[in-house]
């Protein structure tokens, strides 16, 4: 009985000890607890997992199929508390790994009653245990390579949620038809089923047009990712060019103004001569109205991030938006200028637009920056109304279209890329943006 209950152990934690470690750390993941927390959580589940085998084969006999549906389920909600994922994505990676799983075991089940006949004919021996760690060490390395190589955060992040929906039925047809033809298409039990020549063969089949279809998805992913990050760069070279055509419009409007200021000056000197000072005020509350608001041309010493809040300050000056900048930071940055461009241009145009939306005229806009020892910080808020809502790994879904927001996803990967971190935060109707970058 002793060595019965251990190989019984055994067999349960070759079957899902592997599979945990390789969901959590082959597929690219972002945790919801730490390093120290999520080894115990895998501790605590591979105890739950062993328990109840044990439970079913020496305590209460549970029906195969049950047994098989409850591990999966325990497996998904354990997955669920320790992974920030969508719920349907969820159920993508959850069920591609199983499905894995369970070839590897009917295939486990068969290479052990060729090499080991007199074993395998025990529902859980040593030898089974040992065939599936064999098959897990060929199968799970490799995919392991695939996964990080074409299942990597940068491929699916910019999926739209959304489209996991549908993604998932993939594995999920792929394991009812499994769980049917295993459980209920024959009367053999699924021992004698996994030992029978032509049903592993099926497996095989079976197994390899999943691998095929989700080659097939993982290059529809890479494609549709493609076309996104082209979507972002024209975006990108949009607001650049509008950018840069309104500061050059707007120069040639003070331009302009300085070349007729002398006309100007001619004729309120003809008045003041004159003493003709009524008119020398009518004519000065004229001018005035006309003249377009220049104040604050010069905001910091970085000549395109001077140019991007220059043109912003007009645009909020246009929108009756309060803006308030406040910069002492050095004329040297270590972001390029087309970087600076579009993180700075993105922020504040996002700060515009939900001031913009705003129906109460509370409306304002607060960037500071200043060097700090040797960073760099930034912070910028704004005031909004409307609903923001965020996935379960914190990205921000665009009230523009569907999907995630491009220009806070797009300032995210530059401040990272320079090893540098942002926040994004909500308090009480206002969005608060906190930005620190190494100074060089």
């Amino acid at each position: 009985m002793p060595i019965m209950i251990a190989e019984e152990i055994l067999n349960a934690l070759v079957d899902y000890v592997p599979y945990v470690l390789f969901i959590l750390f082959a597929i690219p993941s972002k945790y919801k607890c730490s390093r120290y927390y999520l080894f115990l959580m895998i501790v605590i589940s591979s105890a739950l997992q062993a328990g109840i085998v044990l439970f079913s084969h020496f305590t209460y006999p549970i029906p195969v199929h049950a047994l098989s549906l409850t591990i999966t389920l325990c497996s998904f909600v354990f997955y669920i508390i320790t992974v920030k994922i969508n719920f349907f994505h969820a159920i993508f990676r959850l069920l591609l790994v199983n499905n894995i799983a369970n070839f590897i075991s009917v295939a486990s089940k068969f290479i052990e009653g060729q090499l080991f006949p007199a074993n395998a004919s025990i529902g859980y021996c040593w030898s089974y245990s040992l065939c599936m760690l064999v098959l897990q060490i060929i199968l799970l390395i490799p995919f392991t390579l695939v996964f990080n190589k074409f299942y990597s955060e940068e491929v699916t992040d910019g999926i739209d949620p959304t489209i996991w929906r549908y993604l998932c039925l993939i594995p999920v047809i792929f394991y009812v038809t499994w769980f049917y033809f295993f459980y209920y298409v024959s009367d053999l039990s699924s021992l004698e089923m996994a030992l029978h020549p032509f049903h592993t063969l099926f497996q095989l089949f079976l197994f390899l047009g999943q691998l095929l279809i989700y080659a097939c998805v993982i290059k529809l992913v890479t494609a549709y990712n493609q076309i996104l990050s082209l979507e972002q760069e024209n975006h990108m070279l949009n607001i650049e060019t509008l950018q840069v055509k309104n500061i050059q419009d707007h120069i040639n409007e003070v331009r302009i103004i300085r070349h007729d200021l002398r006309h100007h000056f001619m004729v309120m000197c003809g008045y003041a001569d004159k003493k003709e000072y009524d008119k020398l005020t009518d004519y000065l509350h004229r001018y005035s109205k006309e003249m377009t608001d220049t104040a604050a041309l010069s905001y910091c010493n970085h000549p395109t991030l001077n140019m991007i809040l220059i043109y912003y300050s007009q645009l909020c000056h246009a929108r009756n938006i309060s803006i308030d900048i406040k910069l002492n930071i050095p004329q040297n940055l270590t972001l390029s200028d087309n970087e600076v461009a579009v993180l700075f241009g993105n922020l504040l145009e996002n700060a515009c637009d939900a001031c913009t939306a705003q129906t109460k005229n509370d409306k304002k806009i607060i960037l500071r920056g200043q060097k700090r020892q040797h960073q760099l910080i930034f912070t910028l808020d704004n005031t909004f109304e409307n609903d923001i809502s965020q996935s379960p790994d914190e990205k921000f879904f665009s009230t523009k279209h569907s999907g995630y927001g491009l220009g806070t996803e797009s300032a995210r990967n530059i401040v990272t890329k320079h090893g540098g971190f942002i926040d994004f935060q909500t308090n009480d109707h206002l969005f608060c943006v906190s930005i620190m970058l190494p100074e060089s």
